[in-house]
C-alpha cells in the first residue's frame, strides 16, 4: 500500500513540473481584449468539404469599434466575428484566422461551400426595423 502510494505521488509532481504559465499578454496584446469581451455562448463549427476544411465561429463585443450614426442613441456596442479555418479538425495545424467587424446585433444565418476552397457567411444585422443581411466570402487555404 506505501508503495501504491509512493508510485502515485511522484506520477503526481513530475506531471505537475510538465506545467508553466506563459504570459501572452505581450506577444498578443489583443489576445486578452478578445476573451474578455467573448460572449459566453458556444462558437459556431461547421465542415465544409467532405471534411476537409473546418470553419469556427467566434462572437464578441467590439468596444473598439466606432458606433457611428446607426446606434448613437443606445449604450450597446456593435459585434465583430472571428472566424477560423482549419485544414482539419484538430487544432495543432495552422489556421487562418478572419474578422468580421462593426456589425449590430449580428446572426449568422448560414455558412455555404462555393468551388473550394471558397465559402460565404450570410449575416444579418442591423436595428429591429431595419436589419440587412450581407455576404461575405473567404478562401480557406
Amino acid at each position: 500500500m506505501k508503495r501504491l502510494f509512493l508510485v502515485m505521488l511522484v506520477c503526481t509532481i513530475t506531471a505537475c513540473k510538465a506545467q508553466k504559465k506563459n504570459d501572452l499578454t505581450v506577444e498578443y496584446p489583443n489576445l486578452n481584449y478578445i476573451f474578455s469581451r467573448m460572449y459566453n455562448s458556444k462558437p459556431m463549427y461547421k465542415d465544409l468539404f467532405n471534411d476537409r476544411l473546418f470553419v469556427s465561429i467566434y462572437k464578441f463585443s467590439d468596444s473598439k469599434i466606432p458606433k457611428g450614426n446607426a446606434i448613437s442613441e443606445t449604450d450597446e456596442y456593435l459585434d465583430s466575428y472571428l472566424i477560423s479555418v482549419s485544414p482539419d479538425g484538430d487544432g495543432y495545424s495552422s489556421s487562418k484566422l478572419y474578422k468580421i467587424e462593426g456589425v449590430f446585433n449580428p446572426k449568422v444565418i448560414k455558412i455555404e461551400e462555393d468551388k473550394y476552397p471558397l465559402f460565404t457567411v450570410k449575416i444579418e444585422h442591423g436595428v429591429k426595423d431595419d436589419r440587412k443581411v450581407e455576404t461575405y466570402q473567404f478562401k480557406g487555404e
